[in-house]
């Protein structure tokens, strides 16, 4: 085995949306600048920065998934032996998952009739 394998960076470069401790860092110092005279606890325990913290939480999530190819997002590296559902795993619902069959029934309109003023029964 004369492969050479890739080694891992241990500090790699993060872009500012993939940086969940930059975004955080920014987060509280643009509390700290807009809301100093009200807002005077910046620890963990505050729900402010609870939430703050699942924002950026959220906005790393996006910005790592937004940098994934596209073939990557909508198919799998190999196909299942199976060939009834041939992307089982897929991101997102089939046309058949989606799409009812009979979207309005005879009882939502019964309902939607019942709702008029000049009906009583329908």
């Amino acid at each position: 085995m004369s492969a050479k394998l890739p080694q891992l960076i241990k500090s790699p470069s993060l872009e500012p949306a993939e940086d969940f401790y930059r975004l955080r860092r920014e987060g509280v110092g643009f509390i700290e600048q807009m809301a100093s005279a009200n807002w005077t606890d910046y620890n963990v325990h505050d729900p402010g920065i609870t939430i703050l913290e699942a924002l950026c939480y959220a906005i790393t999530e996006l910005a790592y998934r937004a940098a994934w190819h596209v073939k990557d997002i909508l198919s799998p590296a190999t196909a299942p032996a199976d060939p009834l559902p041939p992307y089982p795993n897929q991101a997102f619902f089939t046309a058949r998952e989606i799409l009812t069959v009979n979207p309005t029934t005879s009882e939502d309109l019964r309902r939607l009739l019942i709702d008029l003023q000049s009906v009583r029964n329908a």
